[in-house]
C-alpha cells in the first residue's frame, strides 16, 4: 500500500467516526501531554526567599542568574531527612495517572480506528470509564499534594506553582472529555 492510499484510508476511517470521538482524541492527547509535563517539571512548589522551586523529583535554588538543581533524594539527604511521604504519594499517583492517560489515549485511538456502528455506544462507555478513572487518579494526587499547603502559604512564602496547576488542569480536562463522550447519541 502506498503512502497516498494509506492516507486516504486513514482519512476515510477517521472521517466516519462521530465528532465526539474526534474531540475526545484531541482532548485526551492534550491531557496526556499536560500531565506528563506537570510530572517531570520542577515547579510543583515555589518560594521567594530564597528563589526556590521543587518538583516531584528535583529541587532548585537560584541566586542571581545562577541556578543549582539536585535530585530531591540527594537534597533531602544533605538536610538529614527523607523525601516527605506526601511527595512520594503524589509521585505515585502522578505516575499511575500518566499510565492511565496513556491507556485512555490508546483506547480512544483504537475506538476511532475500528469503531463500528453496532458497538459504538459500548466503546463510548469504555472511553468514559477510562476518562473518569484517569480523573480520579490525577485528582487524588493533586489533593494529596495540595492538602500540605492550606493556610500557612503566606507566612511560609512557599506554595504550589504552575506544575501543580497543570496537573489540576489535566484532571479537569479528563472530566470534560468524559462529558463530551457522554453527549453522544446513536
Amino acid at each position: 500500500m502506498s503512502c497516498k492510499e494509506f492516507l486516504i484510508k486513514t482519512i476515510t476511517i477517521v472521517g466516519g467516526c462521530p465528532v465526539q470521538l474526534k474531540v475526545s482524541f484531541i482532548l485526551i492527547t492534550l491531557t496526556f501531554c499536560t500531565n506528563l509535563t506537570a510530572m517531570v517539571t520542577c515547579s510543583w512548589l515555589a518560594g521567594s526567599t530564597p528563589d526556590t522551586r521543587q518538583g516531584l523529583f528535583w529541587y532548585c535554588i537560584q541566586q542571581g542568574s545562577t541556578e543549582c538543581c539536585a535530585q530531591l533524594e540527594d537534597y533531602a539527604e544533605t538536610q538529614n531527612m527523607t523525601v516527605p511521604a506526601f511527595v512520594q504519594a503524589t509521585r505515585t499517583f502522578a505516575g499511575i495517572g500518566v499510565c492511565s492517560l496513556f491507556g485512555t489515549l490508546v483506547l480512544c485511538m483504537a475506538t476511532v480506528m475500528v469503531s463500528r456502528k453496532a458497538h459504538i455506544k459500548k466503546e463510548m462507555r469504555f472511553n468514559i470509564g477510562a476518562n473518569i478513572l484517569s480523573f480520579l487518579i490525577i485528582v487524588i494526587g493533586v489533593i494529596v499534594y495540595g492538602a500540605k499547603f492550606p493556610d500557612d502559604m503566606l507566612t511560609n512564602r512557599m506554595g504550589p506553582s504552575w506544575s501543580f496547576g497543570f496537573s489540576a488542569f489535566a484532571a479537569c480536562v479528563c472530566l470534560v472529555n468524559a462529558l463530551v463522550l457522554f453527549s453522544y447519541e446513536a
